[in-house]
């Protein structure tokens, strides 16, 4: 755990570094809006799924903070239905469909390997969720929304920092998982990217600009940012190889993933330690 302090700053920090000339409508936007809260809705009660992960835990410290984002995960996801609902009996629109490659890209990692897990679902996958979520609270005059989404941020900062501090010690052992998970890492950015494209295509089929222009800041800018804090845990700098070196170290990796419950064993209860 971090401190208060140490978690605004990481939120401040995170905000993105420029200038955001839009403002949601609720009665213009709310579909989109329904859009967004839906998706923190799928990310929250994939969440609840960490329970499976407890077992896997190396030790009990580890058990205990899982045990505890269970909990933040419940309660986030009451807040966003909340949202949902009041959006939906306040204003008449008929609600997008969450696209498939999200729902994958959200599913958690908690049954495979701990180290997959703390690195790909909370070091980078809240990572995303962050920053979508202070996207929202400088495009919002919705003071209740700003309020609402900057009390889950600062659950998601710690949730982040532990995952970045659990990557950070098994990176430092050993080399391997610096390469195994920076490939995992250039997997999942370019399914990202391939998101990002249809996400502007149905903007642009929509003729809103405006959402299209948001869409583009807010991928770059994460993207940039959550480059930083991967190399930052990675010890490497996945995002600057070549495409060729990018592209093998993915097939090899996702070749791993595919194989690795044949090589590496789970302890049945985490260590007392």
């Amino acid at each position: 755990m971090i401190s208060s302090n140490e978690v605004n700053k990481f939120i401040e920090e995170a905000y993105p570094g420029v200038d955001i000339n839009f403002v949601f409508d609720f009665k213009r936007d709310a579909i989109y809006l329904d859009w967004i809260f839906q998706q923190f809705i799928a990310g929250e009660l994939t969440g609840l799924k960490e329970g499976s992960a407890l077992q896997k835990a190396p030790s009990l410290a580890e058990a205990d903070f899982l045990a505890m984002q269970v909990q933040d995960e419940i309660r986030h996801a009451k807040m966003y239905r909340h949202l949902l609902t009041k959006l939906r009996r306040d204003y008449d629109y008929k609600p997008m469909k969450i696209p498939r490659l999200l729902i994958a890209l959200v599913q958690p990692v908690s049954g495979r390997l701990w180290q997959e897990h703390v690195f790909l679902d909370k070091a980078v996958g809240e990572f995303w969720v962050l920053q979508l979520m202070l996207v929202m609270v400088v495009t919002t005059d919705d003071s209740k929304l700003k309020k609402t989404l900057l009390n889950i941020a600062k659950d998601e900062v710690q949730h982040i920092h532990f995952g970045e501090t659990q990557t950070l010690q098994y990176t430092r052992q050993n080399r391997f998982y610096r390469y195994y998970l920076s490939g995992l890492y250039l997997r999942n950015d370019f399914a990202m990217q391939l998101l990002y494209r249809a996400i502007r295509l149905r903007f642009r089929k929509r003729k809103r600009k405006d959402l299209e222009e948001l869409a583009t800041i807010f991928f770059s800018s994460s993207r940039q940012r959550l480059h930083e804090q991967a190399a930052r845990v990675l010890l490497v700098q996945p995002h600057m190889l070549n495409t060729f070196q990018k592209i093998f170290r993915i097939i090899l990796s996702q070749g791993l993933f595919f194989l690795r419950m044949i090589f590496f064993g789970w302890r049945r209860s985490p260590s007392s330690v």
